[in-house]
């Protein structure tokens, strides 16, 4: 904990601005979500009220630097593609989420299947040396 009134001020602050541009990011996350909903139903007064709900709260949360102006355009622009495709044979757009780094990471060893290379590396390195070994010896036979 900070020693220093300033920063103890400061950091309360942060705390708070954290938890409002959370809650505008989950405001524009659900006002999305239920976008997509009604694209799905094929409602097309419906999605353009949303439509243009969330296209004000991108605009809001870009110009008080909450997400990126270039995401909120990107949005904006996928949302209105998605608005103009309803009824027609083109599916909605929908961001796919972005994977996890986690699901694409190998499976760490467990202890048994390192055990298990360390045995097999080990009998590799033997099995050389015995050859050159036997080499040696049929070369100083000979």
């Amino acid at each position: 904990m900070a020693n220093i009134k300033s920063k103890i001020k400061r950091m309360k602050q942060s705390k708070k601005a954290a938890f409002r541009n959370k809650q505008v990011k989950a405001d524009i996350k659900t006002r999305t979500k239920d976008f997509y909903v009604a694209i799905d139903s094929n409602d097309k007064n419906k999605a353009t009220e949303l439509a243009n709900q969330v296209t004000k709260a991108l605009d809001k949360a870009s110009s008080k630097n909450i997400i990126h102006p270039n995401k909120a355009s990107s949005n904006k622009s996928t949302i209105t593609k998605a608005l103009n495709n309803i009824g027609t044979k083109k599916a909605p757009l929908k961001k796919e989420p972005a994977k996890s780094k986690k699901a694409v990471k190998k499976p760490s060893k467990t202890k048994e299947t390192k055990k298990e290379v360390k045995t097999e590396t080990s009998k590799k390195i033997k099995e050389t040396k015995d050859t050159k070994k036997s080499e040696k010896k049929k070369e100083t036979k000979s």
